[in-house]
């Protein structure tokens, strides 16, 4: 059974918050805003002034941390017979929280990313983890968002490093999907889906994500910065809003899990994370010329490719050990894969993922 779900409205336009007034009133006239204090900071102005020209009244809930089950639950209850929507504001955990939050009190939920650092925006998916930023699940969402306002300028303002972990996560998605396709077989219509939308996202990523990420860096606008973001906020929430009758999944995410159990871990970004994994996914799939190009590519986005790098310094070995004992690999999941997976294997790509980093980041240090 193949099932699609999307935002009713998706805008990636400068100013789109201000422009919002009409859209946001046929909701209701009641507004519960889930925002980040430095992106409400960003959006507050423009935002209260359309809410206040609509006669809609708002509460403002502070949102800090991690997106946890404790947290929906008790917005929730705030919310149930009190709001007409939810507006959430900010980065990903802020607006996976949000949507939780709408579908627990039957309301419908609008956001506006404030980073593009994830497909949070858009995605009908809530990424859950514990008080301590530990991974604890997912929780999959009836819909995506009623709409989605994403401000390129906003989005642009933000530091380059969450531009530079969205695209990380972004060129996951392709990797992540195709090992579940197989040439030539027919079914999967979602995984095939996902395979040619991450595809495009790449390919953009590929063509214009240096030059975008560099001209964010020196606080310029760049040409293809809304195709970029495009790719992180849309393209890449679609792959994963395409689904059918099995799950899929992929290591790059499998492996940021475990990460985020490892304290050390903690200061790292989600896209930081699944990157790294990537680069273990693809010795896992003995692909060691594509785990070097890749690597040599993330790099240039300052993006980790060593575990130091993501706050393993000490004991790595320890350490890795201590990932992949984390890590649950069901026997129907292996079975879908045409590469052999086990602890020992996973380990092994973990370590190579990272000397290979090493490697890389010292060949870059000395070109520069």
């Amino acid at each position: 059974m193949l099932q699609v779900k999307a935002p009713d409205h998706y805008w990636n336009e400068r100013g789109i918050v201000r422009q919002s007034g009409s859209r946001l009133k046929e909701l209701g006239d009641r507004a519960f805003i889930i925002s980040g204090k430095t992106a409400w900071d960003q959006v507050s102005g423009e935002l209260t002034a359309v809410l206040q020209e609509q006669e809609i009244n708002y509460s403002l809930n502070e949102f800090s941390g991690s997106c946890t089950k404790e947290k929906i639950d008790s917005l929730a209850e705030q919310a149930k017979g009190t709001a007409s929507f939810i507006i959430g504001i900010g980065g990903g955990s802020a607006l996976d929280t949000a949507k939780a939050v709408a579908e627990q009190a039957v309301i419908p939920v609008v956001t506006i990313p404030t980073v593009a650092a994830t497909c949070a925006g858009w995605s009908a998916l809530t990424v859950l983890y514990d008080d301590e930023g530990r991974s604890s699940g997912y929780l999959p969402l009836k819909q995506s968002p009623k709409f989605v306002l994403a401000d390129p300028a906003v989005i642009a303002a933000a530091p380059a490093r969450f531009l530079a972990a969205g695209l990380a996560d972004t060129i996951v998605k392709w990797y992540e999907t195709a090992i579940h396709i197989t040439p030539g077989a027919t079914g999967a219509l979602d995984a095939r889906i996902g395979v040619r939308t991450s595809e495009l996202a790449l390919e953009i990523i590929r063509e214009h994500g240096v030059p975008v990420y560099e001209a964010v860096q020196q606080g310029k606008e760049h040409p293809a910065f809304a195709d970029v973001t495009d790719a992180i906020l849309s393209l890449a929430g679609l792959v994963g809003s395409v689904t059918g009758g099995g799950g899929r999944g992929g290591f790059a995410h499998i492996i940021h899990d475990s990460l985020t159990w490892i304290p050390e871990t903690h200061h790292s970004l989600h896209g930081e994370k699944v990157g790294f994994g990537l680069i273990a996914q693809l010795f896992l799939e003995d692909k060691r010329e594509e785990a070097e190009n890749l690597s040599a590519f993330l790099n240039r986005f300052n993006l980790p490719v060593t575990l130091e790098q993501l706050g393993i310094e000490n004991n790595k070995e320890e350490q890795i050990d201590r990932i992949t004992a984390k890590i649950q690999l069901p026997e129907a999941f292996l079975a879908k894969l045409n590469f052999p997976v086990t602890k020992e294997l996973l380990a092994q790509a973990i370590h190579n993922a990272d000397q290979l980093g090493q490697q890389v980041r010292e060949a870059a240090f000395h070109l520069n």
